[in-house]
C-alpha cells in the first residue's frame, strides 16, 4: 500500500475513533487531549472488529504522538477508558517517557526543516530556482 494511502487510512481511522468514542478521542485539531488508559488499544480492537487492527494501532500511535498529548501526560493526570471514565493515573515514568518522545519528535522536525532549507539553498546555488 502506498504511504499516502496508508496515512489517509490512518487519518480515517482516527476520525472513526473520535466519532465512536467522543469522550476519549478528540478530533485532530481540537484543543485538549486526555491521557488514555493503559491497554486501550486492545479495548478498541475488541469494540471495533470491523476495522483493521493495524490501522487502529497506527491511529492510536498517531493520536498519542503529538505535543497536545505530551502536555496532557502530567504526573497524576487522570487516564480515561473508552467511555471517558477514569481509568488510572499517569505515572512519573509515563510522564518522563512522554517528554522524551516529544523532544525526539521536535528534534526530528527541526532536522527535517534544516534539510529542506539546505536542499532549497543548494538548488538555488545550482540554478534550479530563480
Amino acid at each position: 500500500m502506498p504511504i499516502s494511502l496508508y496515512l489517509s487510512k490512518v487519518a480515517e481511522t482516527r476520525e472513526v475513533l473520535a466519532e465512536r468514542f467522543p469522550s476519549t478521542f478528540m478530533r485532530k485539531g481540537e484543543k485538549n487531549k486526555l491521557p488514555l488508559m493503559i491497554g486501550i488499544t486492545d479495548n478498541v480492537i475488541a469494540a471495533l472488529p470491523e476495522l483493521d487492527p493495524e490501522l487502529i494501532q497506527a491511529a492510536i500511535r498517531d493520536y498519542c504522538s503529538g505535543p497536545k498529548y505530551a502536555r496532557a501526560m502530567k504526573v497524576g493526570a487522570q487516564r480515561v477508558d473508552l467511555e471517558g471514565r477514569p481509568a488510572g493515573t499517569v505515572s512519573a515514568d509515563a510522564h518522563e517517557r512522554a517528554l522524551r518522545l516529544e523532544e525526539k519528535r521536535r528534534r526530528a522536525a527541526r532536522e527535517l526543516q534544516a534539510r529542506r532549507v539546505a536542499t532549497k539553498a543548494q538548488r538555488r546555488a545550482e540554478g534550479a530556482f530563480p
